[in-house]
């Protein structure tokens, strides 16, 4: 086998990322063949577009060497090939093998991809379970079999399927071409789909046989192609997509083939050089790209403060810099535009795996649970995505474990059998809200209140004292949890707390709704990119901070008349809405007053509180620099920022700002005299 390592670490890494996507897209397949029924075409096609997946999935990783990876696609391509002849049914427990088929496909690939030691006891175990599963070919005639002998070698690579649609088509009188083309290492799947979407106007693309040959970063495939089309019109019909195209001989009597071989280049600019609209980019490549651009913004406020400077100094030369200064302000936004645009991509990349991780947790828990998805095409930046899996897979686990009841008891209830726990995603503003809720149990804000209560979290007086919303918050406590028994699901303090951390170092906040017996929802509330972001620069006790404008609800004034003082708290009345006051400068622990007449309104995941400040200073596009390990775990920071002839500042983490000053009970202004 071809080892992967002559290619270089670009080309391997294109290689996995390649794998992934068709991992990717057997999942998909999977997910849509659960209660399938493959007599209907629709059903039959999801089967094959899952055998297609790791059909090339096992050709490229024999290709370069990945022998566990190309002998487990093997042993699953077995499997659907025996769903294909009907010699399997596939019932609940075949689906759950293909589920877990392809969860330890995309578990070997990831580990591949990082560099992990490739021993994995899960993949192994599922490995014998397909080798088990798939019963032998259908016995052969001796005549089938002496055919089968006087096959030459390119057939013997076909599936039993694939040759049994090739033996019709030559019955039928059809001729077999192969149809050369090279595709891109970086989406070889994507070519292969255009080259075989041509292909198939002209016949039957019977199979997927890569030659071996490796030019470069490009890759040899050939189309198996069964047609009754003359050569001729399938030389001039591909020309922009195949670079050959062969007709192959077949022994006598088995098909009459012609002798002749038909080059067919490809045109330059033809179609062979663009077969989609997009690429493939690493992330880190775009991060340098906007870290170029941050720079850029930098030099534009540069170019604004010399501007302001010169008026009345220099009226014309004033004048030009102002007119380069906004032709330099538009170019730098489409191209910041442009950027953010090329790192978004769909929720639907998390949300297809929460499927497999719903259908895994109820077979365990022999419960009927049914996932409904909506706002798949939500997009949210590419980082915020990557990390955003865990800690959903960790709700959708809560929802099933603790929500969703057993069939007994929802039938108590006079429920439906089935359970629902529904994701839906959408944009509000510059943030990304994703809502898990289920129609279980709910959760019983009382038994809360005893555990806490029991384990000391928190005293009698305190306990009688707490609101439902109060109780709930406890919940995200680290090691809080209502089980008494600990399983292989639950039980163990690790909940809602390490859900809570990993969406706030994302910039976000997570929060907890539940009516019980009815539902449970949690919300969760992402700020759609963290690369640049608009800043409301503010001076507060004498020091400068940003703040993220996608937060800012509103600037208000406000003066000694306009504070008032509520159960000894300060707080302003905007739009009908009492709303708390709290000084900046004083949470922050500096000395110094804080009566500044201005109030930045923050909102965040529907709560507003008012951050009086001593003045807005300007309003500024940052790059947010992270704040090193030993800042990493400070709250109410998400970093640092450059400002150019202003220097560095803090640029803070309204998230995490309005939970504290929301959550903690701390003392931000001092208490107000209501006489005064």
């Amino acid at each position: 086998m071809r080892d992967p390592s002559p290619l270089g670490a670009r080309a391997q890494e294109e290689l996995f990322a390649e794998a992934q996507d068709l991992v990717d897209a057997a999942e998909r397949h999977v997910a849509a063949l659960e209660g399938a029924d493959l007599r209907r075409p629709a059903d039959a096609e999801h089967l094959q577009g899952l055998f297609r997946a790791v059909h090339t999935l096992k050709g490229i990783s024999g290709l370069f060497g990945l022998g566990a990876l190309a002998s487990f696609s093997h042993a699953l391509e077995d499997l659907l090939d025996a769903l294909r002849f009907e010699r399997v049914v596939l019932d609940a427990d075949v689906h759950a093998l293909l589920d877990d088929a392809t969860s330890a496909l995309a578990g070997r690939v990831a580990a591949m991809r990082s560099g992990a030691p490739e021993a994995d006891p899960d993949f192994e175990r599922v490995f014998e379970r397909l080798q088990g599963s798939a019963p032998g070919a259908l016995v052969a005639t001796d005549e089938a079999a002496d055919e089968s002998a006087a096959l030459p070698d390119w057939l013997r690579a076909l599936t039993a399927h694939e040759e049994h649609r090739l033996r019709a088509r030559l019955a039928a009188g059809d001729e077999v071409l192969a149809v050369r083309v090279r595709c891109p290492l970086d989406r070889i799947d994507s070519a292969l789909a255009t080259a075989r979407a041509r292909a198939a106007e002209l016949g039957e693309v019977i199979s997927c046989l890569p030659t071996g040959e490796v030019l470069g970063d490009e890759m040899e495939v050939d189309l198996l192609l069964a047609t009754s089309t003359p050569a001729a019109a399938v030389r001039n019909a591909l020309e922009r997509v195949a670079v050959d195209v062969i007709a192959l001989e077949l022994p006598t009597g088995t098909v009459e083939a012609p002798a002749e071989r038909i080059d067919v280049l490809a045109r330059p600019g033809g179609e062979a050089g663009r077969m989609l609209p997009s690429v493939r980019m690493d992330v880190r490549r775009l991060d340098q790209l906007l870290a170029s651009v941050g720079e850029l913004a930098l030099i534009r406020s540069s170019l604004v403060g010399i501007a302001e400077r010169a008026k009345g100094t220099a009226a014309v030369r004033s004048a030009e810099l102002t007119r380069l200064q906004r032709s330099l302000g538009r170019t730098i936004d489409l191209l910041q535009r442009g950027l953010l645009d090329a790192r978004m991509v769909p929720l639907g990349q998390v949300f297809e795996r929460l499927g497999r991780e719903v259908r895994k947790l109820s077979r365990v828990l022999s419960k009927e649970v049914r996932l409904v998805v909506t706002g798949a095409a939500t997009s949210l930046d590419k980082l915020q995505v990557d990390e955003l899996g865990p800690p959903l897979a960790h709700v959708l686990r809560n929802a099933v474990d603790h929500g969703i009841e057993a069939p007994g008891d929802r039938a108590a209830r006079a429920k439906a059998p089935e359970g629902t726990i529904t994701v839906n995603a959408w944009q509000s503003g510059s943030y990304v809200v994703v809502e898990v809720e289920d129609d279980g149990a709910g959760i019983d804000v009382e038994q809360v209140r005893r555990v806490a209560l029991a384990r000391g979290v928190i005293d009698g007086a305190t306990a009688a004292a707490m609101a439902p919303r109060e109780l709930l918050a406890l919940l995200f406590r680290p090691g809080f949890s209502t089980r008494t028994e600990v399983t292989g699901t639950s039980g163990r303090g690790v909940g809602l707390d390490v859900v809570r951390s990993a969406i706030a170092r994302l910039g976000g906040v997570v929060d907890l709704r539940t009516e019980p017996g009815r539902f449970t929802r949690v919300i969760i509330t992402l700020p759609i990119t963290l690369a640049i972001v608009s800043c409301l620069v503010v001076e507060a006790a004498g020091r400068r901070y940003a703040v993220p404008l996608a937060a800012v609800a509103e600037v208000a004034r406000v003066g000694a008349s306009a504070a008032q003082a509520v159960d000894g708290r300060r707080v302003i009345s905007h739009d009908g809405r009492t709303i708390p006051l709290y000084a900046l400068g004083r949470w922050l622990g500096h000395a110094g007053s804080d009566d500044g007449a201005v109030a930045v309104l923050l909102s965040f995941a529907g709560r507003v509180v008012g951050v009086r400040v001593d003045r807005i200073v300007s309003r500024r596009d940052v790059v947010i620099k992270p704040l090193g390990a030993s800042l990493r775990d400070v709250r109410g920071f998400a970093g640092a920022a450059e400002l150019g002839d202003e220097g560095v500042t803090l640029v803070l983490d309204p998230a995490a700002l309005l939970e504290d000053l929301l959550a903690s009970g701390r003392e931000c202004e001092e208490p107000v005299d209501a006489a005064r």
